[in-house]
């Protein structure tokens, strides 16, 4: 028997100018693009999907914003969040930062 995973997900860091980037610049604002693809053969539905950001990482504007929220996909469509976020100058002595990890909570 075979199992199919519900759905596959995919991640940028990008520019303002949605150009992409490699290194995050402590201070400087840049984009997170979040895709979730429908993997299944079924619907489902995507309750909610979000960043849950690690330290000394904000949203630029200081909130998050739930963009995929209550989103049905049929198979192979996909739904993408995109979020502006800023790493604060308390990490530049760091050589890596813990952006954070994604949660998605969904149901066929």
């Amino acid at each position: 028997m075979s199992v199919l995973p519900p759905f596959d997900f995919s991640w940028r860091i990008l520019s303002l100018q949605h150009a992409l980037i490699t290194t995050v610049i402590p201070d400087k604002p840049f984009v997170l693009e979040a895709s979730l693809r429908n993997a299944s053969p079924w619907n489902i539905e995507i309750a909610y999907a979000k960043p849950v950001l690690g330290p000394g990482v904000d949203f630029l504007d200081g909130k998050s914003d739930p963009q995929l929220t209550n989103v049905c996909l049929q198979s192979s469509e996909v739904a993408t969040g995109v979020q502006v976020l800023i790493v604060l100058d308390n990490n530049a002595n760091t050589d890596f930062v813990n952006l954070g990890h994604y949660v998605a909570r969904w149901r066929r």
